[in-house]
């Protein structure tokens, strides 16, 4: 049964190692679309490729400090592009230095957002039918004070909510979960990115899970495999020691047996001989009863 086992063992190994391959394979793939900002505007990748590596670098850009519910990320991501895509640093003093970077070297255009986890955010007007973007967002609280931008944004289910509620609410902005943005009498729709910050972020965290459950996976398929592995040794020791005990029985055997053909074989000689001693004495016995007789 061992035998049977084992390979099925090392074949969940091979596979196990194959996911964990392709899942690292992927994880890399992200993070260095993370890394080379792909998902930003051209003005913001020039901007972090030229600080890679250098003594100062900003903080990151609102998207790593935001998380938002999955059903609503493509949405938000549509919504809030440009927003998503601040340049996050700690003070005035390191949004100068951004804008200068960007003025006299990388050029374009960008918008840096400082820190102040201190601002009070006021709760969104209620609206019914509608659910304030800020619900749908997790902020960090150094960069919460961010919401405050974009307070008149409320999600709805159909267009024809956004154009009702944009009819009565003009000076808000109302989106469908189809991507359109209504305010007043304006309609907006573009097309979605495949991938962007957000969506990207929640990919990495994923696929850090399963990677820690792969190397889980691995570790209990190799343990397993090697286990049966020194099983399989151990019963082939044991086999290869009753055979040869085996062996050495059946040589005993017919040693023994050779020993006991020789033995009745002289056995049969000496009982033939006592045989014929006997006949002999009876004889002479016989003869001299009958010499004494006469």
């Amino acid at each position: 049964r061992l035998r049977e086992q084992h390979p099925g063992a090392v074949k969940k190994v091979a596979d196990a190692k194959s996911l964990r391959s392709e899942i690292q394979n992927r994880l890399q793939a992200i993070g260095d679309l993370a890394v080379r900002r792909a998902y930003s505007t051209e003005s913001v990748q020039q901007f972090f490729n030229y600080v890679r590596g250098r003594d100062w670098q900003p903080l990151g850009i609102l998207a790593d400090f935001v998380e938002v519910d999955t059903k609503y990320e493509s949405v938000v991501e549509d919504l809030l592009r440009p927003e998503l895509q601040y340049i996050v640093v700690k003070d005035r003093e390191q949004a100068a230095a951004v804008l200068s970077i960007v003025r006299e070297v990388t050029k374009g255009r960008l918008e840096c957002l400082v820190l102040n986890g201190d601002v009070p955010l006021p709760s969104p007007e209620v609206i019914d039918g509608a659910t304030p973007l800020f619900n749908v967002m997790r902020f960090d609280e150094r960069v919460k004070h961010v919401a405050n931008y974009f307070r008149d944004a409320y999600l709805v289910n159909t267009v024809a909510e956004a154009w009702d509620l944009a009819a009565r609410y003009p000076d808000y902005r109302f989106v469908a979960s189809t991507g359109e943005v209504v305010r007043g009498h304006v309609i907006g729709w573009g097309e979605r990115e495949a991938l962007g910050p957000l969506s990207l972020k929640r990919e990495i965290r994923d696929l850090d899970r399963k990677i820690d459950s792969a190397t889980r996976d691995l570790s209990a398929c190799e343990a397993d495999a090697t286990r049966l592995e020194g099983l399989l040794k151990e019963s082939e020791a044991l086999r290869a020691r009753l055979v040869s005990e085996v062996q050495e029985i059946e040589k005993t055997i017919l040693v023994t047996d050779h020993r006991v053909s020789t033995l009745t074989a002289d056995l049969s000689h000496a009982q033939q001989r006592t045989a014929r001693v006997a006949g002999a004495v009876t004889g002479r016995i016989e003869n001299c009863l009958h010499a004494d007789f006469h």
